[in-house]
């Protein structure tokens, strides 16, 4: 996107301040009285974006976005509604009436930015494939003309087992849903992240944040000729059901959901994947440490050894200067005594550091052990992670090998 961004409003004076945050920032604003003076700025200028003030007085909210959205020179162009209520049900009929975003108007500059022009880059992106999405539907339909319904979520689960990452998954998903000529929004959460996802590859705001509102509402959530199914790690916004064809729209419910319980499957999988990675991982770092630890013991070991073998030495040399001045009386008595104490004291404190160290050896293999052990719940990929820091950290030996 080059250049200015050519915006329309339809404004009421509480917008005023949009020419302070939009109009630095490369946008070029055209302020508008009426829709068709809006129509009219939106043909002359070029424009690719409509706002509109939710105050304004003109005419219904609904009238406002269904009279652009039926003009099939504009239908494609994003309208936003702008207004002060924060709530999941404005959020909704926002949605509902036909609105592609819904903005506060207290939002910051910066956020503002980032929706607006992300609402403009998915129109571009829907510009440039729209074409060429036409002539791929055109050529599955031709292609899955005789294929029933079945047999499409049937080579859904079996192309699905293929999927490494959720962008596969989801663009596979997309190709199933074109036989069932339904626009989709789509939404898939696993341990490691949430992915959301259009046709076009690009997400939009709204959508992504009523899927992630509407997940716990139940397996299925209509509103107008939308409807959300969820299904544990997924969720599916299908944005043109047939709510005036009963018969279709029951057929659509079943097929979409039983995909949805592929895709969910094939997540629960591809988390499973990456934890047995990161699992690897952490039974090869705890392998190198346990050697780290045995060499590091057997070196105490011999140490310990000469250390004890000097102290030895060093009394017997003492007592030997001792005992050979002939005759013992008192005094020599007790500084035979006294060596012989030094001795073991000494000595026991050799064998002191030598405990420790072995117990250090023990802690670590029992660390090692209730880390594996069959009784305990299975790890999640954090505490995963976390003990692959931390074993790291402590093995702090830059010739470990690398794990990729």
């Amino acid at each position: 996107m080059e250049g200015s961004v050519e915006v329309v409003a339809v404004l009421s004076d509480k917008l005023e301040s949009l020419r302070s945050k939009l109009e630095g920032s490369g946008f070029t604003l055209h302020y508008c009285t009426s829709k068709e003076a809006c129509l009219d700025a939106i043909t002359q200028h070029n424009c690719n974006l409509v706002i509109v003030d939710e105050s304004q007085e003109e005419s219904t909210l609904s009238e406002v976005v269904s009279f652009f959205k039926e003009d099939d020179t504009v239908a494609d162009i994003p309208v936003v509604l702008m207004g002060v209520e924060d709530s999941l049900d404005k959020r909704i009929h926002c949605y509902e009436i036909g609105y592609d975003d819904y903005l506060l108007t207290g939002i910051t500059t910066e956020a503002l930015n980032q929706r607006l022009k992300k609402l403009i880059f998915n129109k571009i992106a829907n510009d440039q494939l729209k074409n060429q999405l036409s002539e791929a539907r055109g050529m599955v339909f031709n292609v899955m003309s005789n294929t029933s319904d079945l047999g499409v979520n049937i080579q859904f689960m079996l192309d699905s087992h293929h999927c490494e990452n959720l962008d596969e998954l989801g663009m596979l998903l997309f190709q199933a849903l074109q036989h069932y000529g339904v626009t989709c929004s789509l939404q898939m959460r696993s341990q490691f992240g949430i992915k959301n996802m259009e046709v076009n590859g690009m997400a939009k705001h709204l959508e992504s944040n009523l899927l992630w509102e509407l997940k716990e509402r139940g397996r299925y959530v209509d509103f107008g000729h939308r409807s959300v199914m969820n299904y544990d790690k997924v969720s599916l916004l299908v944005k043109n059901m047939p709510k005036d064809n009963p018969e279709r729209y029951g057929t659509l419910k079943d097929n979409l959901f039983s995909l949805l319980q592929g895709v969910d499957a094939r997540i629960c999988a591809i988390d499973n994947l990456k934890l047995l990675k990161l699992e690897k991982e952490l039974v090869k770092l705890m392998g190198e440490r346990v050697r780290l630890l045995m060499s590091e013991m057997d070196t105490t070991y011999q140490n310990m050894m000469k250390e004890i073998a000097t102290v030895v030495e060093d009394m017997s040399e003492r007592i030997h200067d001792v005992i050979v001045v002939c005759g013992l009386h008192e005094d020599q008595e007790a500084a035979l005594e006294k060596i012989i104490e030094q001795a073991v004291v000494e000595t026991n404190e050799v064998f002191s550091t030598l405990f420790m160290n072995d117990s250090k050896v023990k802690q670590s293999m029992q660390s090692i052990q209730s880390s594996f052990d069959g009784n305990q719940p299975d790890m999640t990929p954090k505490e995963v992670i976390r003990m692959i820091k931390e074993i790291k950290e402590s093995n702090n030996d830059d010739n470990l090998p690398s794990v990729a």
